[in-house]
């Protein structure tokens, strides 16, 4: 068995922490149920909310009272959704805001051509740290920037802000599996 330490929402989780994340709010889900743990071992306070916007503008309000990066936790699909009025007004108010969603299960979505995208990322010098589709949207996103969808090909949701340019950027393949 693989050391619980060393899972996805404990890294999440102890990155969040490392950068003074100590508030994170939500409504759990059994997507989100193992951030929501990692985030309680490592220091990460989970208050629940009565809404997903209501989550949204609370990490806000931390935001601008500590100074310090809040977290929403939203479960998948129609959480991430019902967020959305709260994360853009953090947006407004220039709030650094962290936003996690659940995840839809690897059989249910991915990126296609991913293996054939990823040596050309490599050969601009782009390094992988795993074999995941995921890391090709981020290497991607690095170099083509607003055009990087288009290069995508496959059933996939994915949601990117640039802290640098101060925008997001999201996108979907229509067809693809609830998210």
């Amino acid at each position: 068995m693989s050391n619980p330490k060393n899972r996805v929402a404990d890294r999440m989780a102890a990155t969040m922490a490392a950068h003074g994340v100590r508030h994170a709010f939500g409504i759990p889900g059994n997507d989100v149920l193992e951030l929501i743990r990692a985030c309680t071992d490592h220091g990460i306070a989970f208050t629940l909310a009565k809404g997903e916007s209501g989550a949204a503008f609370m990490a806000e309000a931390v935001t601008q009272v500590s100074g310090k990066p809040a977290a929403c936790i939203f479960a998948l699909g129609p959480g991430i959704a019902n967020g959305i009025s709260g994360v853009a007004g953090a947006s407004q108010e220039r709030a650094p805001v962290i936003v996690l969603g659940g995840e839809m299960g690897a059989n249910r979505r991915e990126i296609y051509n991913h293996q054939a995208l990823r040596p050309g990322m490599e050969a601009l010098g782009h390094r992988y740290q795993s074999s995941s589709d995921t890391e090709t949207i981020v290497h991607l996103y690095e170099t083509h920037g607003d055009d990087m969808p288009a290069r995508l090909r496959g059933m996939f949701a994915f949601a990117i802000w640039d802290r640098n340019t101060r925008s997001l950027l999201s996108g979907s393949k229509a067809g693809c599996a609830a998210i």
